[in-house]
């Protein structure tokens, strides 16, 4: 059980194992790590624990019911009451909660809590809440889609004097392949402000073209070594995956266009290849359907 608490904590707080991480602006700090401890409820222990997590803010950790529970081991099984100095600010409900870490930057202040939501092959995401200045109230901000990764070293960057926190989005990983080869993680980024947690990808425009451009040299190296053409970019059976590796880039390097803005080259470039490496058209058009389908769904 050791090990396993030591692992999702790992993927869930890879990012807060050391204090002083920081995202610099301009060579001057924008968002700076106070404190990171792990959450432990305690096992075989009765009421909640208490902890101080900085600048006024507790945390009254509840253990949780086992029942239909993420699997994890027990002292993570809590929900989680906030508060303000006194004040109830949320209730986060029986879930496993590994970490949490208060960060500062400018005068507002931000705790984040990393919460394992369950699954096989993942889930994690992070709540936040923030006192925009000192003396104001706390709120909650919300919490991200969930991520089937651990964070990055550094998850927090700075573009234009904003704060990122960057995550990868899991919405397509099992998008007509298995898990085991998936490619379909994608970078998601969220601007931290003040009063508000917004996906924000924009601003990262570079960064999608650039994955864009090693999935092009990708696609060559996979038509060099092609032997034969599929019929359809999906197998025509129970499992309707893609026919072969080639389906899945194509996909890919889709999503990152439409991630950088590039909309109409999104689906020309799809269409112009599907049309070019397949034997049919099959299927292309229930691709496209499902994909802004799921891209609508969460406002990415």
């Amino acid at each position: 059980m050791a090990t396993f608490h030591a692992y999702i904590l790992g993927a869930v707080l890879i990012a807060f194992a050391g204090a002083g991480h920081s995202a610099s602006c301009q060579d001057l700090p924008c968002i700076r790590q106070v404190k990171a401890e792990d959450l432990d409820v305690g096992t075989g222990k009765t009421g909640s624990a208490i902890i101080d997590a900085g600048d006024g803010v507790t945390f009254r950790l509840i253990p949780g019911s086992s029942k239909n529970a993420p699997a994890g081991p027990p002292s993570a099984r809590m929900g989680i009451a906030v508060l303000d100095n006194t004040l109830a600010t949320r209730k986060l409900p029986d879930s496993s909660y590994l970490g949490y870490a208060y960060l500062k930057s400018g005068t507002a202040s931000f705790w984040m809590i990393g919460e394992y939501t369950g699954g096989a092959h993942c889930c994690a995401r992070y709540h936040f809440f923030s006192r925009p200045a000192p003396g104001a109230r706390l709120r909650y901000l919300g919490a991200t889609t969930g991520s089937s990764e651990g964070l990055d070293e550094e998850p927090f960057l700075c573009r234009d004097k904003a704060v990122y926190f960057k995550d990868a989005d899991i919405r397509f990983l099992y998008f007509h392949t298995p898990y085991s080869r998936s490619i379909l993680t994608i970078p998601v980024y969220y601007r931290l402000e003040a009063t508000s947690l917004t996906v924000q990808n924009r601003p990262f425009r570079k960064d999608y073209l650039a994955a864009v451009h090693e999935i092009d040299n990708e696609l060559s190296d996979v038509l060099r070594k092609r032997s034969t053409v599929p019929e359809a970019i999906l197998l025509d059976d129970e499992s309707h995956f893609f026919s072969d590796e080639l389906g899945q880039l194509l996909v890919k390097r889709t999503i990152l266009y439409l991630y950088a803005g590039e909309d109409r080259k999104a689906w020309s470039t799809f269409d112009r290849d599907v049309r070019k490496y397949y034997g049919t058209r099959r299927t292309m058009e229930r691709i496209k359907r499902e994909i802004k389908r799921t891209m609508k769904d969460s406002g990415h």
